[in-house]
């Protein structure tokens, strides 16, 4: 069984870690905080500090959670909101918290991480198959790497970042971007070296925003082997025809099951645990 580690517990790393273990991964999340939330953990955000986008770019598509209620959800109700999807997805178990990763190394098994947990001051030196980077970091630190899709280190087949697109649908395109690396890792896409670019972060022109993601996520699910909606045609959409943002999100989960025969096995708890 595939061994990945997935670093920060934000929405990214939560959705790429759900992604993994149903792919039937050994999966451990490192987060340096305490809680799970990244931006969203409680103490970062003042009381009553709202998102800056709307309830539509965090929603966790594809999940039976209680969706958020406000149109800009607050800090609070972001953080039970993450809390909620991490519990019912089983992703929680898989956290190690208060553990700093402080180095990430290629060697021949694969990638090796230097860790240490803060509570007992434990350092430990962990093996794994692949890594998925989901800590939100500035792009200008890694720009020089050329990505597939903007996830997927070109040539390791191994190393990847998730969340690194605009703010539009946010949780739907780290969901799809998940699920994407997942069936990356087990070998189920193949992209030739022509298709790697170096990384460019998603601005979206406000007139086309939604095209463009349209067009980005299809990628994803043809990569994937799948079909986009008949919905997200070009001549639907001249037709007004609205986004439907959980129809993709379903469509990445049945295309990453399709690619997880290979890899069966129990969810494991954090190697930390």
């Amino acid at each position: 069984m595939k061994q990945v580690a997935v670093v920060g517990a934000g929405i990214s790393g939560l959705v790429t870690a759900n992604a993994m273990q149903q792919q039937g991964y050994k999966v451990t999340v490192f987060e340096k905080a305490s809680t799970i939330g990244e931006s969203w953990e409680r103490g970062t955000y003042y009381t009553g500090e709202v998102a800056q986008s709307v309830r539509k770019d965090y929603t966790f598509y594809g999940s039976d959670i209680p969706p958020l209620s406000g149109e800009w959800p607050d800090g609070e109700e972001m953080q039970e909101y993450l809390e909620a999807y991490a519990l019912k997805t089983g992703v929680h178990q898989l956290i190690s918290f208060q553990t700093n990763v402080q180095n990430v190394y290629s060697n021949a098994s694969g990638w090796k991480i230097s860790a240490r947990k803060d509570k007992e001051n434990q350092y430990r030196e962990l093996q794994f198959d692949a890594v998925v980077i989901c800590t939100g970091m500035e792009w200008g630190s890694f720009s020089y790497w050329p990505l597939h899709r903007n996830i997927a280190v070109a040539n390791s087949g191994s190393i990847g970042f998730v969340g690194m697109n605009g703010s539009l649908f946010f949780t739907l395109t780290a969901i799809i971007a998940a699920h994407w690396m997942a069936a990356y890792l087990s070998g189920g896409i193949q992209l030739s070296t022509h298709q790697s670019t170096r990384y460019q972060p998603k601005q979206y022109n406000k007139r086309r925003q939604v095209s463009q993601l349209i067009h980005y996520l299809n990628q994803l699910l043809k990569d994937m082997g799948g079909k986009p909606p008949a919905s997200s045609n070009l001549l639907f959409r001249l037709l007004g025809t609205p986004f439907k943002p959980g129809i993709y999100a379903a469509l990445a989960k049945k295309l990453t099951n399709s690619h997880a025969s290979l890899f069966h096995g129990p969810y494991s708890r954090s190697c930390f645990s």
